[in-house]
This record gives C-alpha cells, sequence and structure tokens, in this order.
C-alpha cells in the first residue's frame, strides 16, 4: 500500500485506506495522518471524514479524542452520503458531545435504512435514548 502512495501520491483513496489499515493496527497518530492526508487531497472524502469522525469521537487512547471535530467531520460526511455507517458515527458524535436528542434521531434514521444490522444500530439507539433520559430530555 505504502508503494502505491508513493507511485500515485494523489490518491485520496490509497490514504483513506492506509488510515482504515493503520486504524484497525491501532496506530493512531499514523491514522491520523493518514485521513489528514486524504482529507486535504479531497476535503469531501466521505469515507476519510466519516473514519476519521470515528476515531476521534470513540478513540481508547483519550489524546485523539476531539469530541467536537468528528462532530463537524460527521455532520459533513451525512451530508455528503446517507448511509447507516456514516448515520451511525454521526450518531455517536452526537452522543460524546451531550446531544443526546440528535443521537436519538441519527440512530432511527441509520436503524430505517439498514434493518439487516438491526441488533447492531438498536443496540445504539438504545444507549442513546438511555443517555437522553439520565439528561432528563427524553425520548
Amino acid at each position: 500500500l505504502l508503494r502505491e502512495i508513493d507511485q500515485t501520491p494523489d490518491n485520496t483513496n490509497l490514504y483513506a485506506l492506509s488510515g482504515d489499515l493503520y486504524l484497525s493496527k491501532d496506530k493512531y497518530a499514523k491514522t491520523v495522518a493518514a485521513y489528514e492526508r486524504a482529507l486535504t487531497l479531497d476535503p469531501l472524502n466521505p469515507r476519510a471524514l466519516n473514519n476519521l469522525a470515528w476515531l476521534l469521537a470513540t478513540c481508547e487512547d483519550e489524546n485523539f479524542k476531539d469530541p467536537q471535530r468528528a462532530l463537524a467531520l460527521a455532520s459533513k460526511a451525512a451530508s455528503l452520503q446517507t448511509v447507516p455507517h456514516i448515520l451511525d458515527t454521526l450518531a455517536e458524535s452526537y452522543y460524546v458531545n451531550e446531544r443526546y436528542e440528535e443521537a436519538v434521531t441519527a440512530a432511527i434514521r441509520a436503524l430505517e435504512l439498514d434493518p439487516k444490522n438491526r441488533t447492531y444500530y438498536a443496540g445504539q439507539l438504545k444507549k442513546y435514548r438511555q443517555a437522553a433520559k439520565s439528561a432528563g430530555r427524553g425520548q
């Protein structure tokens, strides 16, 4: 993959793929750098926007968490592609920003669009609804 990037350094998808690979290996600094490079080349790349948002919203390493930026990236990705996994990232980004009602709304939409993964999306929705209820905001 790195050899291919050297040969075609303007290929946004290769940087996004390398970000995915680094993420799977918990190499967060390299993950961020790869997605950032992809977004430098193509600021409207839904995959890079979404996957970087997910990392910034959910990373176990607090040094890489950035809930506000995660929400901005996820919102941009969702404006480009309304697909379940991007809506899931958007919902999670709302959640980590304590915007629970919006997390619920995004999660409902993801669930509606992908009934095959009902168990996962229903679990996410339950988490967001519980947070909203605990915060005293209903749903």
